[in-house]
């Protein structure tokens, strides 16, 4: 049983050392997500964009 306890606490100490890189793996997903969600913006942005231009085209062809 004593045995056991020192093995949790040595593991414990592990999990210490480890923290920063899995720190720096979440932030690299954080930064991923947030290129996705940007990229996902833009798009949109874009295509919004695209639409208003064509409809002010078609607009301006049927009024003239």
């Amino acid at each position: 049983m004593e045995e056991e306890n020192k093995h949790s606490h040595h593991h414990h100490h592990h999990h210490h050392y480890r923290s920063s890189s899995d720190r720096f793996k979440e932030h690299q997903l954080r930064v991923n997500r947030n290129k996705k969600i940007f990229s996902r913006v833009l798009f949109i942005l874009g295509c919004i964009i695209a639409i208003a231009i064509i409809i002010a085209v078609v607009w301006l062809y049927t009024n003239e």
